[in-house]
Order: C-alpha cells, then sequence, then structure tokens
C-alpha cells in the first residue's frame, strides 16, 4: 500500500502589528521582508498618477508630539493597485501586507482585495502633525508617511516630481536649497559652507 503524504505545515497566519512598530526606529523597518496585519485610518489616496495607494496612519495619533516620547511614525504608506480604488480618507482599515522598502521609504504591498477589510467601529481622527524646519533626519523619519501641518517660513526648493507625483520639496527659512557645484567648485571653502547649510 502506497504511504500516504503528510499534511503540508500550513503557513502562519502574519503577525499583528501597530504602524510604528512595523516602522521602526531606525531608518529601515525591523520586519521588511515579512508579512503582517495593522489597522490605520486613510489620510491620503492616490489612485492616478503612479503611485498606486493610500497612506494608513494609527487613529488618533498626531498632533502635538512633544508630549510624548516619539521615536517611530504612526503612517505608512500602503502600495495595493488592487484595492487603491475602492478607499477614501477617513475610512479606518485592516490590511495584511508585505513590508518592504522602496526608495528609502517603508511601505505595506497589499496584493489582493481579500487583504483589506474596511473596519465599521468608531475610531479616533488623526491629527496632523505640526513641525518646523530643519529638522533632523532622524525626526524626520519618525514623521514618515505621517499626516503633517508645516510650520514657519517655508521655500519651495524642488517640483520635479509634482506633476507625476504631487511632491514638492520644501526648505525650511526663505531661499531655496541649492547643489553645492552649482554656487562653487568641488572641494572649495564657498562648496563646503553650501554643503553645511
Amino acid at each position: 500500500a502506497a504511504t500516504p503524504e503528510p499534511d503540508p505545515t500550513p503557513d502562519p497566519a502574519p503577525a499583528t502589528r501597530t504602524i510604528a512598530e512595523i516602522q521602526g526606529t531606525g531608518t529601515a523597518s525591523p520586519l521588511a521582508g515579512s508579512t503582517v496585519t495593522t489597522t490605520g485610518k486613510v489620510t491620503a489616496v492616490f489612485a492616478t498618477g503612479g503611485l498606486n495607494g493610500y497612506y494608513l496612519q494609527t487613529a488618533g495619533t498626531g498632533g502635538d508630539l512633544t508630549v510624548t516620547n516619539h521615536a517611530a511614525s504612526d503612517g505608512i504608506f500602503v502600495y495595493s493597485p488592487a484595492t487603491v480604488a475602492s478607499v477614501q480618507p477617513g475610512d479606518y482599515l485592516q490590511v495584511t501586507g508585505a513590508v518592504a522598502e522602496y526608495y528609502g521609504m517603508t511601505q505595506l504591498n497589499v496584493t489582493a482585495a481579500a487583504s483589506l477589510t474596511k473596519l465599521m467601529e468608531a475610531a479616533p481622527e488623526v491629527k496632523a502633525t505640526a513641525f518646523t524646519l530643519p529638522a533632523s533626519e532622524a525626526f524626520r523619519e519618525s514623521l514618515e508617511g505621517m499626516l503633517l501641518a508645516p510650520q514657519g517660513p517655508l521655500t519651495v526648493t524642488d517640483n520635479y516630481g509634482l506633476n507625476q507625483y504631487g511632491e514638492i520639496g520644501l526648505a525650511g527659512g526663505t531661499t531655496p536649497l541649492v547643489q553645492p557645484t552649482a554656487v562653487a567648485p568641488y572641494g572649495s571653502a564657498e562648496y563646503a559652507a553650501a554643503v553645511a547649510d
């Protein structure tokens, strides 16, 4: 008699993680490459223009971060051509997807409509977080993907991605950032000053 094949080991259920746990406190997610489930409120949707996704932020987060120990972002980009058309800002969602880094940004890749659930229970609104520029790289990383309200004087310093992605680069203050080699030869004192600025 033939020996029956053993039952295959079922895939483990994705771990449930907060967005802050997915983001981590470094420049890359400690969970990159794993599949996770998380919840959040939709703060922005980009169904056209090439982004094919939306931003989620943990319900009730944001606002004044000076009164809390804020080290990890509570927002994340969800890349999901399969679900982007079915969500709108304010939706409260549970999503399951693979954690990845894309051009230095942490994101969740949600590949199927079955990996998204609209939650019906009430959830606190997300608040915009006020911040000023310049800011350290670590502080900017802790705000990645969150709903923001820039404060103080700002100058548009880059609009290259405006038409395709709806992105603009901002510099704190009243002057745009410059490429150091556009103002002085490489290695000169003027070049070093532009780099420092």
